[in-house]
């Protein structure tokens, strides 16, 4: 069954809707019955304020839009992609799942996900992403198309250690400012004190999975 998505719903809702074929590639204009769409999110598979949060998103939308009802499925992060797969398989995919950024491209290549610019009328699109960043839009696109919106934005940061910079030979008041520069800081590091000259991650997370940082 096809539905609209609406801003209200995009702003909600709007991470990547999966499709198996012509038939789910067009949402309908108006909702004529009560429609039931599943909502693959990994928020919903955790507990805290991550859970919450999204519980209260649903509920916001449903209450908005009563025709509509949301089923939220907790599917873990990385295990997404293969649930995703899994499912579109045993020919119940998702109407909308939450992918992590290194799945996006093998959903919209591989899975058959529906560009969401292209299953909503063209009016409503450029009503919602009006003001929204050009890069966190493309954020979201295979190609031309943009098959997911951003459900949130890192900001990854730099610290530095001044006495090691100072023991170094480097002027901690004047800290590497591009990548080119980071490489030169960290090899005089290296060469001029024990320290290792660069280390990245997520503190308190060991790298594995979470490389998509660098």
């Amino acid at each position: 069954m096809t539905f609209p998505l609406s801003r209200r719903a995009l702003l909600a809702l709007g991470i990547a809707t999966m499709a198996t074929g012509p038939v789910w590639a067009q949402m309908a204009d108006e909702i004529i019955e009560p429609v039931e769409i599943s909502f693959y999110n990994y928020n919903l598979a955790t507990a805290g304020l991550g859970h919450d949060a999204t519980v209260q998103l649903i509920e916001e939308f449903m209450a908005a839009n009563p025709m509509i009802k949301v089923e939220g499925v907790g599917v873990n992060a990385f295990d997404m992609g293969t649930r995703v797969q899994t499912d579109i398989a045993a020919r119940r995919p998702p109407d909308v799942a939450q992918v992590i950024f290194s799945d996006l491209a093998y959903a919209g290549q591989q899975l058959g996900a529906v560009p969401i610019d292209q299953a909503v009328p063209q009016a409503d699109w450029d009503a919602h992403v009006e003001g929204m960043v050009p890069s966190g839009l493309d954020l979201g696109k295979v190609g031309d198309k943009t098959y997911a919106l951003a459900y949130t934005f890192s900001t990854p940061m730099v610290f530095y250690n001044a006495d090691l910079f100072r023991e170094a030979g480097l002027d901690p008041d004047q800290p590497p400012k591009t990548w080119e520069e980071v490489k030169d800081y960290a090899l005089t590091i290296q060469d001029k004190t024990e320290a290792n000259g660069f280390a990245g991650g997520i503190i308190g997370v060991q790298v594995g999975p979470y490389d998509w940082l660098l």
